[in-house]
């Protein structure tokens, strides 16, 4: 495994790069574009970031307003409890800020993130008795916007991987992104999330970060050899969880012919709605090893 440069879990690295980590624009020298927080600082528990690891890049403008509008709904969305009132942790600043963040606007249903899902109704016939079922959810994400967000955050560590000091820039991974799943808490059982996690085990570390007091985890891995393939995972708000791949599409595509099948099962299906599900399946704490650490890494690695 390639060796892992170790940072203090209170160094934050700061970069001054000259082109726009997020879409490769040029900066103006004198502008000199906008500090961006990779990890925003809002996207987490308020507090939890003061005096820990973070990664600073300059980003455009207008990657700096998409990035703030992404983390604006879903670090409320990941902060607000399940259908039964439990918070993902027992913490006092994650309460605080749910409460707080409940206000916020949800992109994908216009409601506020506080208010369930719209209910979605369900008409049908058991023998001579017409039957209604409604069903509610809590506020629910628009996975595109996830997966997103997932993309601009690990475009901003990418470029920390291959920053050339003397250019003042990073670069962008060759190849397509790849996002795979997104699960809650309570589906961190997911077959996806553990079967991506499964086959890049034995792939070097090019990245292992936990901040924010664990409220931020994330990881990438590199396949050994050619063509260039690296997998990922995310955790946000110690809620949700994402990890696909990004690099070489036909290697990605071959990866994806193994990916595990969702027990999906169809409820109801009309002319203009349906209703399918699946059993979430949790992880037990002993069973959960998604973002252990690397042998020795410590809080925070970078590939040298």
């Amino acid at each position: 495994m390639t060796d892992l440069v170790h940072y203090s879990p209170k160094h934050r690295v700061v970069k001054r790069n000259v082109l726009c980590a997020y879409c490769g624009i040029t900066l103006e020298p004198f502008k000199g574009g906008e500090e961006e927080h990779v990890i925003g600082r809002r996207f987490v528990p308020k507090g939890t970031l003061a005096g820990q690891w973070n990664l600073i890049v300059r980003s455009c403008p207008a990657c700096n307003d998409a990035k703030a509008d992404l983390e604006d709904d879903l670090s409320a969305i990941t902060m607000q409890p399940d259908g039964l009132g439990r918070f993902a942790a027992d913490d006092d600043r994650l309460r605080a800020e749910a409460v707080r963040k409940a206000r916020t606007r949800n992109r994908r249903t216009q409601q506020r993130v506080s208010e369930p899902t719209p209910p979605l109704i369900v008409k049908g016939n058991f023998g001579p008795a017409n039957i209604t079922f409604s069903y509610t959810a809590p506020a629910q994400a628009d996975d595109r916007r996830m997966f997103e967000l997932a993309r601009l955050q690990l475009v901003g560590f990418f470029s920390m991987l291959t920053y050339d000091e003397a250019a003042k820039r990073g670069y962008f991974w060759t190849g397509q992104y790849a996002p795979v799943v997104v699960a809650r808490q309570e589906d961190w059982g997911n077959p996806r999330l553990l079967w991506i996690d499964a086959v890049s085990r034995d792939w070097e570390y090019r990245l292992h970060a936990i901040a924010a007091d664990g409220f931020y985890r994330v990881w990438i891995r590199r396949h050994l050899g050619e063509p260039a393939v690296w997998a990922w995972a995310i955790e946000w708000n110690r809620n949700f969880r994402l990890a696909g791949f990004f690099g070489d599409p036909e290697a990605i595509a071959a990866l994806l012919g193994d990916l595990p099948k969702l027990d999906i099962h169809t409820i109801h299906e009309g002319p203009d709605r349906w209703l399918r599900m699946r059993t979430e399946q949790p992880l037990a704490d002993d069973d959960d090893v998604l973002f252990d650490a690397p042998l020795s890494a410590v809080s925070a690695g970078a590939a040298a």
